[in-house]
This record gives C-alpha cells, sequence and structure tokens, in this order.
C-alpha cells in the first residue's frame, strides 16, 4: 500500500483523534493531547506524530468543517440583521460575500512612486 493510499485509510484511533482535533478546545473531552493519548492506550509522541501524516490536517478541516456546517444559516442571518441595523464593518462584509464590493488599496513608496493595486474587474474596466 502507498503512502497516499494509507494516508486515506485511518485506523479507528486516527479517526477518534482527528474528530477530537476538529472540536473546538473548550468542549474537548479529555481536555489535553497528553490526557486523550491515555484514554486510547498510544503515546503523546504518537499522537504528534500522526498530526504529521500526509492529508491529516485536510481531514480534521474537513471534520471541523462539517461540525459548524449547521450554524451557517444562523451565522449569515446574524450578518445581515447587523448589517440592516447600520453597522459598517458587516455592510462591508456582507458586500463583499456578494462580490459586490472590493477594496482598493494605494501604496506610496515615498516620492519614488505610487503603486495603484486593482482589483481583477477594475482592471478590466481600465482595458475598455
Amino acid at each position: 500500500m502507498t503512502e497516499q493510499n494509507k494516508a486515506k485509510t485511518w485506523s479507528a484511533n486516527r479517526r477518534k483523534f482527528q474528530a477530537w482535533l476538529a472540536l473546538p478546545t473548550d468542549i474537548r473531552q479529555p481536555r489535553t493531547q497528553g490526557e486523550f493519548a491515555n484514554a486510547i492506550g498510544v503515546h503523546e509522541t504518537t499522537l504528534s506524530k500522526w498530526k504529521k501524516l500526509e492529508g491529516w490536517q485536510q481531514e480534521v478541516d474537513k471534520l471541523a468543517l462539517t461540525l459548524i456546517r449547521d450554524d451557517l444559516s444562523d451565522i449569515l442571518r446574524a450578518l445581515v440583521k447587523e448589517a440592516k441595523q447600520g453597522s459598517p464593518q458587516h455592510i462591508k462584509m456582507y458586500l463583499e460575500m456578494l462580490g459586490l464590493y472590493a477594496e482598493r488599496k494605494d501604496i506610496n513608496l515615498g516620492d519614488r512612486l505610487t503603486i495603484d493595486l486593482k482589483w481583477p474587474e477594475e482592471m478590466a474596466e481600465d482595458e475598455k
């Protein structure tokens, strides 16, 4: 079995550890990585080695996103509510998410030159 295929087939203990890492730290049980190692009967250095495996972090990230997916509609509703109440930062975020706003940056390097950074849609407008 190649190393790439091995990374895709996680053992039961590795999957438990990935699921534990995907949780927010304040709700993890056991509380520490050392305690978790003891709970599943491995040495803590083994867990540290697992975290370095190819594809490991991507799997943890995928699990973490799955855990918060149920909250997305509530979060978007809260964003819209704050934007409607006039919060500039929430309005900006809302418009950015819809692709209706992009900040323009000018960088001044003293007397030598000024660099005007533009978003791709602005550059396309300039070429017309």
